[in-house]
């Protein structure tokens, strides 16, 4: 068994931290973020942020997200103020409403070509 087990909407935690992540591995899709850590790296299982995932998480500085995500859902960024930077992947085809609201720190965000 590895750290993120392939079952249904289970709390796993990430190793080597205190974060705690909702994913629903049927569905590839990061349901929430519970941590405190100022660079997130979402695991390469993820091929959809769902709605508000990481919203609220103030010490956030910067996030990794895995080329293999297709669709950021609407305000999964919403109020991280320190949010200062994301490089969006390559393979995204969708991004929803409100995304980075209220991300008043967010100096660079990279669109890949």
């Amino acid at each position: 068994m590895n750290d993120f087990e392939m079952t249904p909407g289970v709390l796993k935690s990430v190793p080597g931290t205190q974060a705690i992540l909702k994913m629903d591995y049927s569905e590839s899709v990061l349901k929430s973020y519970h941590g405190n850590a100022e660079h997130v790296v979402i695991p390469e299982e993820v091929t959809r942020i769902g709605r508000a995932a990481l919203e609220g998480h103030r010490n956030m500085k910067s996030v990794h997200i895995p080329e293999h995500v297709t669709e950021i859902q609407g305000g999964a960024f919403f109020n991280c103020t320190g949010l200062e930077e994301i490089t969006l992947p390559e393979h995204l085809t969708e991004i929803s409403e409100s995304l980075f609201y209220d991300c008043s720190s967010l100096k660079s965000i990279v669109i890949p070509d």
